[in-house]
């Protein structure tokens, strides 16, 4: 659901976050340790998440937020409606304005929704909010990430076959519609965990992802993806 949602929901006077992978680091920190992208400033304003304990596009009601990346953040909420249970991912305010970024929020939900395998994250919405927010509705997902896992423990092979065999499944169905994930990673691999403890690898984050016969969103000399990770 990549940004990676995978931060503190608290922040500090003087917090700097990086707008590529959301880590966050103190007021001193110039460029991420983990991609080397400029950090960002965390508005003192945002410390306390209005959203929580509201009403959101008269239809969800926000329970707790789960947690943000750059340009998004991630909340738990219920339908007000049916009380089901979902992830709901919205567009920071600061990037409303920004006609590129709007049109990535947007494209990773087309891609989301044209995806039909049970290891990809599922889409059941998207759209805008009366309030002028861009925000998609998807499955909320109960385990941890792949990275959380790896950092727990080791995996056996046998492991490492169930949870990424699958993981390639959806990354074929992805290009045979042309379309090319460009941040696989641990953190965008969660284990879901199922009602007989076993657990179900789902591929998040399609974020930065590029549609091969389309007119490309970002510029040709520009880096996208995290450094560590890619080939």
């Amino acid at each position: 659901m990549n940004d990676s949602p995978d931060n503190p929901t608290g922040s500090t006077q003087g917090e700097k976050i990086c707008w590529q992978c959301g880590e966050t680091y103190g007021p001193d920190q110039q460029y991420c340790n983990n991609d080397g992208s400029e950090l960002v400033e965390v508005n003192p304003s945002e410390t306390q998440d209005m959203l929580v304990g509201h009403i959101f596009d008269e239809r969800f009601r926000v329970v707790e937020k789960l947690g943000e990346g750059g340009m998004s953040r991630v909340y738990h909420a219920r339908r007000v409606k049916g009380g089901e249970e979902v992830a709901l991912k919205i567009l920071k305010a600061d990037f409303l304005q920004d006609t590129e970024i709007r049109k990535r929020f947007m494209y990773e939900a087309r891609v989301i929704a044209n995806l039909d395998h049970p290891n990809a994250v599922e889409l059941f919405d998207f759209g805008q909010a009366p309030d002028g927010s861009f925000y998609m509705v998807m499955e909320l997902l109960k385990g941890e990430s792949l990275n959380a896992r790896l950092d727990d423990s080791c995996l056996r092979y046998q492991r490492i076959f169930e949870y990424i065999a699958p993981i390639c499944g959806v990354l074929y169905q992805a290009h045979q519609q042309d379309i090319v994930h460009r941040d696989l990673k641990p953190e965008n691999i969660y284990l879901k965990r199922e009602a007989s403890d076993t657990y179900r690898p789902k591929l998040l984050d399609f974020g930065i992802a590029k549609h091969l016969r389309s007119r490309t969103m970002t510029q040709d000399d520009a880096m996208w993806g995290t450094p560590a990770y890619m080939s």
